[in-house]
């Protein structure tokens, strides 16, 4: 990194600490939930004997226990009678700890002041592999990412600085800035390095995007390229061009969808009180009849983001699915909540779970204008937008120059990138402007919504993209068959659960739903617990790793 760069990132973060100085802070404990892990073990000579290649002498979890700043490392291990496998075929999995400074304004190389323990989780297949950096810019992700099976790639996926357990125990909000999180995955992209030689590549998925474009403009040298799959860069806390966009999008095929959309809105808000009869949950912090008005105000922005449009003949998706107005009110309120905007999203649980995400948008990030003018049953305008869901008692003053200096960086100085949009996603809306740079490039996939990725464009422009990848990591990746559709292309290169979020389901909604899955705790005693909770058929083994620690 230059050392404009070195002085731009302390500058961002001096710069966001100043504004937020006075922010209360608070703990937040680690989840708890399944059995610790027992009688630990220091394995020995298996590396050799599993799948996932290794070059070194020395097993594999021995290695990855050594690389700096690591401190806890565990490998989940599927269970022969499992009938859901969690560890793709050829990988190992692992989950870890790194530790992170809070705060990374100190000088190169010094560590002073609060740290905290980082989760990721790693998909390891050899040594000498291409590796995928990845996250979603929330919670910790377990799953293979499609980069990884295309280009049989190691993939190291990061839980973001202040979500779930990765979260400061001062909870000092000043420091959830996109300059420190850039900075997480910079010290984890220097100690895995070490280990792992091959190109690196970063990605994530709309707030996983946004946060692997900030780790490149911080750190620009630490990947070989990006791919950000519907990654927004917003202006202000209440940016315009999202309700203009919706309106526009698909032309006179939508009209008529739309316009039943608004319908169902504003009979919902008719029957409020039958509505909100309804609601399941605890809505303390915004209220039950402001929660219940911003989540069918939501459901406007969530249909379109996650719908199917593209067959109007399916009646079970897509605009096929929005009831009539005159249906009755749980039929209404059904609609309204499979969008993902009610329940899982306005609650308490929600909010709390997402807080991170919120306080970020609201300081940093931007987020979208709610678009609430014609709906004629609408009360509480004014606590429609991001504010209302950051903390109690935090005040927050958003800092446009940060999306400013992004936009500016990737015009006028990224290389390597690739921009992924779906056509029918509102958030294309926002979609990052690019300069002249031949290997930055953005590709729009064709009535696609949030869920756009490669394995959902047709051959010709997964091509397209394919070759632009092939280029920066050294290698070939592999062709799903031209012929085959995207859900079979999916099952094809054995990305079973992706091609499942693709059928039926939106994986942010579930991210929403199921925000929390338990990983590990350091106790008072400085013992960790294993506290990672595997699907059915996984199990655990653990590694001692320092006396300082203790077993595991």
């Amino acid at each position: 990194m230059s050392l404009s760069n070195r002085w731009y990132l302390r500058s961002a973060i001096l710069t966001s600490v100043a504004v937020l100085a006075a922010c209360s802070s608070g703990g937040l404990d680690a989840p708890d939930g399944s059995n610790p892990v027992e009688n630990p073990v220091v394995a020995s000579g298996r590396a050799s004997e599993k799948p996932g290649g290794s070059q070194g002498s020395e097993p594999l979890e021995v290695r990855l226990a050594k690389l700096p700043h690591v401190v806890a490392v565990s490998e989940v291990v599927d269970e022969p009678s499992a009938a859901k496998k969690r560890v793709p075929p050829g990988y190992r999995m692992f989950n870890i700890l790194i530790e992170q400074p809070a705060d990374h304004t100190g000088a190169a190389g010094e560590r002073r002041g609060e740290t905290f323990r980082q989760r990721l989780n790693l998909l390891h297949i050899d040594d000498a592999a291409p590796v995928v950096l990845a996250t979603s810019g929330y919670h910790l992700s377990s799953g293979m990412h499609e980069l990884g099976w295309l280009y049989r790639a190691n993939v190291l996926n990061v839980e973001h600085r202040f979500f779930d357990a990765s979260t400061p125990a001062s909870k000092d909000w000043s420091l959830a800035t996109i300059a420190q999180s850039a900075a997480d995955f910079h010290e984890i992209a220097v100690s895995f390095k070490s280990l792992y030689r091959g190109a690196w590549l970063n990605t994530g998925g709309s707030k996983g995007g946004m946060t692997a474009v900030y780790h490149r403009r911080f750190f620009p040298n630490d990947v070989a390229a990006t791919v950000a799959y519907v990654a927004p860069n917003m202006t202000s806390t209440r940016d315009p061009r999202f309700a203009p966009f919706i309106e526009a999008m698909g032309g006179g095929s939508l009209d008529g969808c739309r316009r039943a959309l608004r319908d169902v809105q504003n009979a919902l808000l008719a029957k409020r009180f039958e509505a909100e009869a309804l609601m399941t949950g605890r809505y303390d912090r915004l209220g039950k009849d402001v929660a219940f008005e911003h989540g069918v105000a939501e459901a406007w922005f969530a249909f379109f983001q996650y719908q199917d449009n593209r067959d109007p003949s399916d009646p079970t998706s897509g605009c096929s699915s929005v009831p009539p107005a005159d249906a009755p009110v749980e039929k209404l309120y059904a609609f309204v909540n499979a969008t993902g905007s009610l329940d899982g999203n306005v609650d308490d649980e929600s909010l709390d779970a997402y807080e991170a995400f919120y306080t970020q948008a609201a300081m940093e990030l931007g987020y979208y204008a709610p678009d609430v003018q014609p709906l004629s049953g609408f009360l509480h305008a004014a606590t429609l937008g991001v504010e209302s869901y950051v903390p109690a008692g935090l005040r927050v003053a958003f800092r446009p120059e940060s999306m400013s200096d992004i936009a500016a960086w990737v015009k006028r100085e990224a290389r390597s990138m690739l921009f992924i949009y779906g056509e029918y996603d509102p958030y294309t809306a926002a979609a990052f402007e690019l300069g002249n740079a031949p290997d930055v490039v953005k590709l729009v996939v064709p009535k696609q919504p949030h869920w756009a990725r490669l394995l959902t464009m047709n051959s010709a422009q997964r091509e397209q993209a394919m070759t632009l990848i092939d280029g920066w990591l050294g290698t070939k990746g592999e062709r799903p068959p031209a012929t085959e559709t995207r859900a079979t292309a999916l099952e094809t290169v054995g990305v079973t659960t992706e091609a499942r979020a693709v059928r039926l389901r939106f994986d942010a909604l579930e991210r929403r739903r199921h925000p929390s899955r338990p990983f590990f705790r350091v106790n008072a005693s400085g013992r960790t617990d294993a506290l990672f909770a595997p699907l059915r058929g996984a199990s655990l083994r653990a590694t001692t790793l320092s006396p300082a620690l203790g077993e595991m």
